[in-house]
């Protein structure tokens, strides 16, 4: 079975799944959720591998009256190069609701990435965060800060969102017009084009000989806009159960300036001592816009 029907497989089983699961729920309060999901590719700060990289996601959420809640994850890659697990995601946090207006919320999430993984946040070992919004009738603002704990330099994330949401049908849609500005230090993204040139993929990037060669991001820790993400999520709430589907698109903001320093080591001459040169160029980070989507089902119980 390749993978593009496992795909199809996944969205018919959840599906029916939702439907047949619905029929049984009983109003009461439901503190777990479960949610199924497929995501085109993964955008992270507006960046991307060469390689597109889709999941099919499976998460699992307990969130107690308290606000207290403790999640868990797991992303199966499903492109046509490979397919294999290739993240495992745990979090725990808080939530609250002050006065119907300022949610504040706190989290630690902790990310178990395949040594293979061509997402440009395989490098990221978790973060800490902190959120706070205003909700209101016009226009819900956000704003989050992070520590981004890497397999090197730390980074840190300002991100703001603006939104609204439609609702209709007696609740049961709604449409909610998105957009999110992110800003961020480079070190994540400085470890993975080091790292890049090691995985395992059909890219062709492999290290021959004795050439070593290592890319340095230019202010690297520098908080810089980073994208614009425009989305615009679409929500169906059932008994017990919700389907959603999401579109968006990011919009690239100031590349980084690479410096791609090469050391190569030969033997040559008559006494065949090794002869050691090193060559350093400077490039500009190629960036692109991208459009990608996430559709998925949830439970509640």
């Amino acid at each position: 079975m390749n993978w593009i029907s496992q795909k199809k497989l996944f969205i018919l089983i959840v599906f029916t799944l939702a439907f047949a699961f619905a029929q049984s729920q009983e109003a009461k309060p439901k503190p777990f959720k479960l949610k199924l999901g497929y995501s085109s590719n993964q955008i992270y700060n507006g960046r991307a591998d060469t390689l597109a990289v889709p999941y099919m996601t499976g998460s699992f959420k307990y969130l107690n009256k308290s606000g207290l809640y403790a999640k868990t994850s797991i992303s199966y890659l499903t492109s046509s190069y490979a397919q294999r697990i290739d993240l495992i995601g745990l979090g725990i946090g808080y939530q609250k609701l002050l006065n119907d207006r300022f949610l504040v919320a706190g989290s630690f999430d902790k990310n178990f990435y395949n040594s293979k993984s061509l997402s440009v946040s395989s490098e990221i070992l978790g973060n800490l965060g902190a959120s706070f919004y205003y909700l209101n009738d016009f226009i819900d603002l956000g704003t989050s800060l992070g520590a981004i704990f890497t397999t090197g330099k730390s980074d840190v994330s300002v991100n703001f969102d603006f939104s609204h949401d439609f609702s209709f049908a007696d609740d049961q849609w709604s449409i909610e017009p998105t957009a999110n500005v992110n800003f961020s230090t480079r070190h994540y993204s400085e470890i993975y084009s080091n790292s890049r040139k090691n995985k395992t993929s059909n890219s062709g990037n492999v290290v021959r000989g004795s050439d070593v060669t290592t890319i340095q991001t230019i202010d690297a820790d520098k908080l810089s806009l980073m994208n614009y993400e425009f989305s615009l999520p679409i929500n169906y709430y059932g008994k017990g159960f919700g389907v959603f589907i999401s579109p968006a698109y990011s919009i690239a903001q100031n590349p980084s300036v690479l410096v791609t320093t090469t050391t190569s080591t030969r033997t040559s001459g008559g006494n065949g001592q090794p002869q050691t040169s090193t060559s350093s160029i400077s490039s500009v980070e190629k960036i692109q816009n991208y459009f990608y989507i996430e559709i998925g089902i949830n439970f509640k119980f």
